[in-house]
């Protein structure tokens, strides 16, 4: 099998259907699986027919650098799945939107980063995380700069208030990563040191921008018990 039929089949496994749409994805990429899977996901194919006329379109989004993230859904069920195979799609998807100038990060768990965050949760809790490269990927190079956008950029200060509410939905999941870890006994320092610390230092921007507002969410509490014999 050479290179291209391996990247067929490839985007075949991902729930492509259509081979001659995956053949123009990756002649208009030039071979990159990144570009491919954004072209695929994005619809954008039927409306161009050259690599220059695709040329003339911002992949990225037509925003400006950090506006607010795009509504829009993968998962075209809206259900999450119990598999423990981590999402490739969807973190190709991420990286498309994410590592640019115009860069957008999706805020509801039923997107990218949020479905990347539970399948993490669910390898971490089997103890699978550092046998999964997908996962290792994702948790390496693209949750730290996902959260460092998230949480100390300017732009979080134009963000309204249901976009500040999804950031903290997007905490609370990592926050389950990082319970699910240690329960395991393993939590990388770089993911304490590169995410977790961010979440928590109150100079961030984002931090800065809740520190007087009322949250809507409305978590469990949990007590102490207390126990007669000491």
């Amino acid at each position: 099998m050479d290179q291209d039929d391996e990247k067929i089949s490839m985007l075949l496994g991902m729930g492509f259907p259509d081979v001659q749409a995956i053949k123009r994805a990756l002649r208009l990429s030039n071979g990159d699986m990144n570009d491919a899977v954004t072209y695929l996901t994005e619809n954008v194919l039927p409306s161009y027919n050259t690599v220059d006329d695709l040329r003339d379109v911002d992949m990225s989004d037509a925003s400006t650098m950090g506006s607010a993230p795009p509504e829009y859904c993968n998962n075209s069920s809206g259900k999450q799945s119990n598999s423990l195979e981590f999402p490739a799609t969807n973190l190709y998807e991420l990286e498309s939107r994410l590592f640019g100038e115009s860069w957008v990060i999706p805020y509801k768990r039923e997107e990218s980063l949020g479905l990347c965050l539970i399948a993490a949760t669910k390898l971490a809790e089997e103890g699978l995380c550092e046998a999964d490269e997908t996962c290792q990927r994702f948790l390496e190079k693209c949750l730290p700069e996902c959260f460092q956008k998230l949480l100390n950029s300017l732009a979080v200060r134009r963000w309204g208030s249901d976009i500040q509410e999804g950031v903290l939905n997007m905490i609370d999941l990592l926050i389950d990563i990082i319970i699910a870890r240690l329960r395991k006994g393993s939590l990388p320092e770089d993911l304490l040191r590169n995410s977790l610390s961010l979440v928590f230092d109150s100079e961030t921007e984002w931090n800065q921008k809740n520190k007087h507002r009322t949250s809507e969410y409305i978590g469990e509490i949990l007590y102490a018990e207390y126990n007669s014999k000491y």
